[in-house]
């Protein structure tokens, strides 16, 4: 039923096989799933499923078969399954699954015949307008993606219909008698972007199990949902106003496993209430998600009160609250790892407080045994993690046993701390015990720090850390507190707005020998990167350097960098000189080099280029003193793409450009005013050689009436723009391009005309012409009755663009110059009307 190399859902399989019956129902009510994700694994273990995607707690969430599994299945059920249009109609038999695009007479007539006992049907097109075709016996229907906009109202006739997928569809609204179909288990409405609501007679569907879905807090959840006492997947709850339900409706829902989005809870009123939901009381949930209106809400709420009354079974794994607007915690949250709390749930594996805007405090994390995920989030009133933190046991209560064996989030991989406008002081666990330091963060791979523009301190012990990421902050103490001397297995480093920031840490890069990536950006006060750059000369792949206005000059070991691959520095107006070899190895690995909007960089020394072995992507542009950059091309043999452009002080020309034979895409232009033409043209010798080249852009000078003569033999040109040239007619040799698609002719003034309707007419691929700014040609445009016409030689191609309007048709044009016309007739009625005046103002005042 799955064509070959789909990927498939878990959930959805197990939801399945339920419906065919593959699992025994006697079983019990909750055991049908459980046998299903044994079969599922039982699979897997046996490699005839293949792996996927997992989620964060590890588990297998999808996969596909292998080819051989899906050929030994294919044939299988060759007898009982079909996909029309793989098999002869004579070769089936009685089908129970049967695979349509859509319905035609042909597919119909197949279905009538020979489907009497059809129990699966995917389709991906239109319904039938009959009763499609009395399906009585019909346990699957799946029309995920289908070309549908309504559903038919006698899908609610289909009695044994235990599986219903519309998800992906147009459809508005789900028919009231699909609330008829009381065996159905499962359903699914996932990414149904017109849908608004539920029928109101949901509540009917009291077999239902698994309701798929994910719509925003708005949509309209039906009454009485408490009756369906056996779902175990709602991913989502909004909690309703006055024709909305209760969160008491919850309660019912015992069974309840996976994920759970409660919304809206900004219309619970007190502790009471949000009690009536027994969260305490579904111990399968997972996933647990409390968020109140993301709108601002001023004045006193009962938000806390509200918090304490939705306290979580202890089995959860994942737990994030948003946009709580009260001003602590309940004691559940606070002290959720501590022991003898009011609950220990030590099974997380995520937390995320996220838009808590109000809260001063942050909760007791550090002793969550398997928390790996931590994401803390415009916290905007917390100004301190302290060693609440980390524990609830003061110093002073701890003993030293228990010092000895306690750790601080000794499972943690990644924490994330975001948008934190008030936190001035992050304490290392030291303040706790000074033994507590090495055995705290001592997993911690990802760190991040965004947006916590007052933050001085920061821990200094992180024995795992890999990636890590300073962003807006003004001093730059917590990133030397981070990346002191005992930091040695950073392999990302990215800096961005660290205000007071000068240089980094001294030993950094000598220290962490495996840092593959370093971005430094908009550090304004960054005068030097770092002293020296030898320790990662042999792993530095990626080095971004942008917006960093203070920055002078380059390490001298960055020519030792053997295993870079792409450089960017742009935005760095005082960088002067590149460094020079000086007997370095220089970048034999570098792929791309970037260099842009560096206004005071003079010169790139050549031999620093040439040392560019592997380079494919060269990108120079908008560097205003640039005088010096002749490289040779020879040197650089692989270069596809390169970019030169907006360097007015460049007087000279790289060589060798007709020894890059993999060059695909070209721009240059425009350089120096005195550059001589044949200056120019030197640069493009050998250009003929290049069959790769498909995109050329060109920026000339308004005195050179010539293009380069090399270009004639670019067969395999598809693109190609000139921008600036002094020449008065296009030469005869572009009918040569005879690849060419679209060419661009930009602010050429003294261009007049194109040559012979035949040449032109002889580019049989062109599809695009646009002129802009080119006022002598544009003239004799308007010429379109006469065979000598421009418009005439070009009037073959598709889409023609003159002065930022179509023109490929001829009366469209002449509509556009009648418009012009009559345009320029009322200014000159306009001039003549006002001169008049003036006459007569100068008449009467000479009179007086």
């Amino acid at each position: 039923m799955f064509p070959r190399n789909s990927v498939i859902e878990r959930d959805q399989l197990v939801q399945l096989w339920m419906a065919e019956g593959f699992i025994d129902p006697g079983l019990g009510i909750s055991v049908m799933e459980e046998i299903g994700n044994q079969y599922f694994d039982t699979l897997l273990q046996n490699s005839l499923l293949e792996i996927v995607s997992k989620d964060n707690f590890n588990k297998v969430t999808h996969c596909k078969l292998h080819n051989l599994v899906y050929d030994f299945a294919y044939s299988l059920s060759s007898f009982e399954s079909i996909t029309i249009g793989e098999r002869d109609r004579d070769d089936i038999r009685q089908i129970q699954h049967l695979a349509l695009e859509s319905f035609t007479e042909e597919t119909m007539k197949i279905a009538k015949e020979k489907a009497r006992y059809l129990r699966t049907l995917f389709l991906k097109k239109n319904l039938p307008d009959n009763n499609l075709l009395n399906l009585n016996f019909l346990y699957v229907l799946n029309l995920c993606d289908a070309d549908i906009a309504e559903l038919p109202a006698y899908v609610g006739n289909l009695r044994n219909l235990e599986y219903l997928d519309l998800s992906r569809t147009e459809i508005k609204s789900i028919p009231d008698s699909v609330c008829n179909l009381y065996k159905l288990k499962t359903l699914r409405i996932i990414g149904c972007n017109s849908l608004e609501e539920l029928p109101k007679d949901f509540k009917n569907l009291l077999c239902l199990r698994h309701l798929h879905f994910y719509y925003n807090e708005y949509f309209s959840m039906p009454y009485e949902f408490g009756r369906l006492s056996h779902l175990q997947t709602l991913p989502i709850y909004n909690v309703g106003k006055e024709c909305g339900p209760p969160i008491g409706e919850l309660k019912h829902l015992k069974d309840l496993k996976g994920k759970l989005e409660i919304r809206n809870l900004d219309l619970v009123k007190d502790k009471r209430e949000a009690q009536q939901a027994n969260l305490f009381g579904k111990p399968n949930l997972q996933e647990l998600e409390l968020r109140w209106i993301y709108f601002e809400r001023e004045g006193p709420n009962n938000d806390e009160n509200v918090l304490e009354g939705l306290e979580p079974y202890h089995n959860l794994k994942s737990l994030r609250i948003e946009y709580f607007k009260g001003d602590r915690f309940p004691s559940w949250v606070m002290k959720m790892s501590v022991k003898g709390g009011s609950l220990q749930l030590n099974n997380l594996v995520e937390v995320k407080l996220e838009h808590c805007t109000r809260c001063n405090e942050i909760p007791t994390l550090g002793s969550l045994p398997l928390l790996q995920n931590l994401v803390i989030a415009e916290l905007s009133k917390v100004s301190c993690f302290g060693s609440s933190f980390y524990s609830g046991n003061r110093s002073n209560t701890n003993t030293n046993e228990t010092q000895a064996t306690e750790s601080f989030f000794p499972a943690l991989k990644s924490l994330i701390i975001d948008d934190m406008p008030c936190l001035l002081d992050w304490k290392g666990p030291e303040e706790i015990s000074a033994s507590y330091e090495a055995k705290t963060f001592s997993s911690l791979e990802r760190l991040s720090l965004k947006w916590v523009p007052k933050l001085m301190t920061a821990p200094s012990h992180f024995p795992a850390l890999k990636v890590l990421r300073v962003e807006s902050i003004k001093s730059s103490s917590p990133l030397e507190s981070i990346c002191n001397s005992k930091l040695t297995t950073l392999t990302s480093l990215h800096v961005e707005d660290v205000k007071e920031l000068t240089s980094l840490p001294d030993e950094l890069l000598e220290n962490n020998t495996n840092l593959s990536h370093l971005c430094i950006t908009r550090c304004h006060s960054l005068t030097h990167i770092v002293p020296h750059m030898s320790g990662c000369s042999a792993v530095l792949q990626e080095l971004e350097i942008r917006h960093c206005g203070a920055l002078q000059e380059f390490p001298p070991e960055i020519c030792s960098l053997r295993s870079l691959k792409r450089f960017e520095v742009s935005y760095c107006p005082s960088i002067k000189l590149f460094p020079n070899l000086n007997g370095q190895g220089g970048l034999p690995s570098l792929q791309s080099l970037t260099v842009s909007e560096c206004q005071g960089l003079i010169s790139i020394p050549s031999e620093v280029l040439e040392s560019c072995k592997s380079l494919q992507y060269l990108w120079v542009t908008d560097c205003e003193n640039l005088s010096e950059f002749s490289p040779n091309f020879q040197q650089m043999p692989n270069i596809s793409f390169m970019r030169i452009t907006s360097c007015p002080k460049l007087n000279t020309m790289p060589k060798g450009l007709g020894a890059l034979s993999n060059l695909a895409d070209l721009r240059m232009g425009p350089l120096s005013n005195s550059m001589e033409f044949e200056t120019f043209q030197t640069c493009f010798t050998g250009l003929q050689q290049l069959s790769s080249l498909v995109s050329l852009f060109l920026v000339g000078q308004h005195h050179w009436d010539s293009l380069p003569e090399e270009l004639q033999h670019l067969t395999a040109l598809k693109e190609m723009t000139l921008y600036d040239f002094g020449i008065e007619i296009l030469p005869d040799w572009i009918g040569n391009l005879s690849s060419i698609q679209s060419l661009a002719l930009s602010n050429c003034r003294k261009l007049e005309s194109f040559p012979s309707k035949e040449i032109m007419e002889g580019l049989k691929n062109m599809e695009y012409l646009d002129i802009a700014d080119c006022n002598l040609l544009a003239r004799k445009w308007m010429l379109q009755n006469e065979p000598d016409s421009e418009w005439f030689k070009v009037s073959y191609i598709k889409r023609v663009i003159l002065d930022y309007e179509e023109v490929s048709d001829a009366i469209i044009w002449n509509m556009m110059m009648e418009k012009r016309m009559q345009k320029r007739n009322n200014e000159e009625k306009k001039k003549k009307k006002k001169k008049k005046t003036k006459k007569k103002t100068n008449s009467s005042t000479s009179t007086s």
